[in-house]
């Protein structure tokens, strides 16, 4: 599959694509917004998750960084980076 296709920034939050690498065959994308990018910042604890089985050609995994937000006693779980790659 092809990865040199372009992203259509105006139909992408501000800021959202963090970074857009192309190394040797592999293309990577990681995308966050600033806020996400900030709770990480302030957050003790980073879970992180990869995964093969929700992405779809031309990607191949999806690697993701998340926190948990506690608000009233309860839990959230919220993803904070997205990171494509693709193959």
């Amino acid at each position: 599959m092809d990865l040199s296709f372009d992203l259509d920034m105006d139909n992408l939050p501000e800021n959202f694509v963090q970074c857009d690498v192309t190394t040797a065959d592999r293309r990577h994308l990681i995308l966050a917004t600033d806020d996400q990018l900030d709770l990480l910042t302030r957050a003790q604890q980073w879970y992180m998750d990869g995964t093969f089985h929700v992405v779809r050609r031309p990607f191949v995994q999806l690697f993701s960084v998340h926190v948990f937000l506690t608000n009233d006693g309860c839990a959230n779980q919220t993803f904070c980076i997205w990171a494509y790659t693709g193959a």
